[in-house]
Order: structure tokens, then sequence, then C-alpha cells
């Protein structure tokens, strides 16, 4: 009866569409941003990063890329620290219209958000899984965003 109802309700959806079937386009993120994160926090940790380089190329509904640079600044027990970026990858991109996910460098960074109208801008939230050693792992999660160039 569950299976009847969603092809039911799927048919309605469609004829409620006009029968368009291809449904909205992929935004374009492919191209250059310069991205920020701020106020990840857990685990009495906060951190925030400015300055970061993300090149990014897209194929239809998938991306990766690359990221460079960044000044982040990092406040915890310890007391502070400000570092320089690295480099690392943009992986498992998705755009689905408006919509992003993506990991950098693995599965235990990730992010999700949206892009503006006219794709000036994408912003959205994001999880890091960081292992700090010792067995020990810490969770930030936080805000993102990133204006085209």
């Amino acid at each position: 009866m569950t299976g009847r109802l969603s092809v039911l309700a799927g048919v309605v959806l469609l004829a409620a569409c006009g029968g368009d079937s291809t449904g909205p386009s992929n935004a374009n993120v492919g191209g250059a941003w310069l991205a920020s994160f701020s106020n990840f926090s857990g685990s009495g940790v906060t951190c925030n990063a400015t300055g970061i380089s993300i090149q990014i190329s897209q194929s239809g509904s998938t991306f990766s890329g690359t990221y460079t640079g960044g000044t982040f600044s990092c406040v915890g027990p310890g007391g502070s620290v400000v570092v320089a970026g690295g480099t690392g990858t943009i992986i498992n991109g998705v755009v689905t219209g408006n919509s992003v996910s993506f990991d950098a460098d693995t599965p235990d960074s990730h992010f999700t958000g949206s892009v503006a109208t006219g794709g000036a801008s994408m912003s959205g939230s994001g999880t890091d899984r960081i292992d700090i050693g010792g067995g020990q792992t810490i969770v930030l999660s936080g805000s993102w965003g990133a204006a085209k160039q």
C-alpha cells in the first residue's frame, strides 16, 4: 500500500508541475572562490579561518577541486594559536539545484549549503572531525561562506 501511495503522490506532483520531468537546473559552482569559516567550535575549542582560495571543476551535478592558503585562528583550553593554511582537495562534491555538499580531504570534514541566486556566493554549515592524537578526536561545527572570484 505504501508503494502505491508514493507512486500516486509522484504522479500528482508531476501533473502539478506541468509534466516537466527535467526539474531545476543545477547552480554553476565551477571556478575560483575565496572562502572563510566562522565559529567552528566543539570540545572547548573555537576556530575561524579567512582567505582560503578554492578552485572547483564541475561536471554536471558533481564537482571536485583544491583549496590552499588562508589564516586559521583557534582558541581552546590551552590558549590560542594562529597558523597559515595548507593545501588539500575538495571531494565528493554534489550540486542539486542551488544546494551543495562536499568534503575537504575526507568525509570527516563535511560541508553543506546553498548557492545564492546569481551564483556569486555560497554559504552553509559544516562539521570537521579532527584527530588530536592520543586516540582523542574532537568534532567542530560551524558556518562557512565563499565568494566567487
